[in-house]
């Protein structure tokens, strides 16, 4: 009877160790399969969409989206925090020696925003650039009402605030010349939210994320859709894009391949973004 209460003990510690490994094991795999995402607040929602569509057919793998600027998504997979960085502008100099390889899922049009108080529909770039930078201060100087601009801009760092100071030629000589006095904020949304809050107000945000609280107006005499910035004529626009560190897991590669199959692109487009191709 000893003899078998002590064979029988040893296999029970035996099952009981070897599912402990098991746990061990699973609990490691479960970490290896997350695949995570940071970057852009303007490319988040597009990634949230994408993530979606992966994990739809890939379950094991889990991809995590959470936002900062594009400037933090790339120092994010140099130092492997992130697998994947999403930024809203083109990399800047000396920025591709700290990326693996640059992936462009998508091309956004900036549209200009203004408060529905503001009875302006057109701005140059021109105009657009003295407003930003404090030359023009007042609506009247461009046809509106006699009414103080409050000007609202993304934070710096912003994939949109360098696209829309680049394009606008508020970015003098490297420098950035927005006005101190303006409303800075920190994600497409609070410059939509604050847009539509503030009286004879003026923002700038991806234009499939404008919404109808606020109102878009023509840059140029162009207003931004998915042909005027497939064919260039809107003059305000910059690719969305991923980046890599220089090593990429198989569960990271995978997800990057579907982002560029025809089921992803299908989607991109359903969501109202512009495809690359």
């Amino acid at each position: 009877m000893r003899s078998n209460a002590k064979k029988y003990l040893k296999v029970l510690t035996a099952v009981i160790f070897c599912a402990l490994v098991a746990a061990g094991a699973s609990g490691c795999a479960g970490a290896g399969n997350e695949v995570k995402i940071t970057g852009s607040t303007s490319v988040q929602p597009l990634s949230r969409e994408l993530a979606k569509g992966f994990m739809e057919n890939n379950r094991s793998i889990e991809i995590t989206v959470d936002s900062s600027d594009s400037t933090k998504a790339i120092e994010a997979v140099e130092s492997g925090t992130a697998d994947i960085g999403a930024i809203s502008r083109e990399l800047e100099n000396g920025e591709s020696e700290h990326v693996g390889k640059v992936y462009t899922i998508a091309i956004d049009g900036v549209a200009v925003i203004v408060n529905n108080d503001v009875k302006v529909n057109d701005l140059s770039l021109k105009q657009l650039r003295d407003i930003y930078t404090g030359k023009i201060t007042n609506w009247k100087e461009v046809g509106g009402d006699d009414a103080a601009i409050t000007v609202v801009s993304r934070e710096p760092g912003s994939g949109t605030r360098e696209a829309f100071v680049e394009k606008t030629g508020v970015m003098s000589d490297s420098e950035d010349m927005t006005a101190d006095d303006a409303v800075v904020c920190t994600s497409t949304y609070k410059v939509v939210r604050t847009v539509s809050e503030k009286e004879y107000s003026i923002g700038y945000a991806a234009f499939e994320s404008a919404g109808s609280t606020v109102r878009t107006i023509r840059v140029n005499g162009i207003l931004p859709s998915e042909n005027t910035v497939r064919d260039g004529t809107y003059p305000i626009q910059r690719p969305f894009q991923y980046v890599t560190g220089k090593e990429v897991s198989e569960d990271a590669q995978a997800y990057l391949d579907y982002v560029m199959s025809k089921d992803a692109q299908s989607r991109i487009k359903e969501r109202g973004y512009v495809t690359s191709e």
